[in-house]
């Protein structure tokens, strides 16, 4: 007698999967987080109107005067007129001195026109 072979199953794994997709969806951790922030913020406000305050929420009311290092500057820093390439005041660009950099730009048929 020959026996066949029974087809893979995943038996308790595909239980626990059947049983978790059944429960549905479930509370995420970050509510309960939510909710203890919001009661401290609520005690916050209660104990600053007690004392005759009002609580603080930005960083303008919290530290005045503070000066914060900005994040992003799009702007970039100025370069006083020099050349990028050879830091040269009144250079075009297209006659820096040789050597100056390897990346100069070839020369223009407008500037060698002149």
């Amino acid at each position: 007698m020959t026996r066949t072979i029974p087809t893979p199953s995943f038996g308790l794994y595909d239980d626990m999967t059947e049983d978790d997709n059944s429960r549905g969806p479930e509370r995420d951790e970050s509510e309960q987080l939510l909710r203890i922030v919001k009661q401290l913020v609520v005690d916050g406000d209660d104990r600053a109107a007690v004392a005759g305050r009002r609580a603080r929420r930005t960083l303008k009311e919290m530290a005045p005067g503070y000066i914060r290092q900005p994040v992003l500057n799009l702007l970039s820093p100025p370069t006083m007129g020099q050349c990028p390439l050879c830091e040269r005041f009144n250079c075009h660009g297209y006659d820096c001195p040789p050597g100056a950099s390897a990346a100069a730009p070839a020369p223009s048929l407008r500037a060698a026109a002149s």
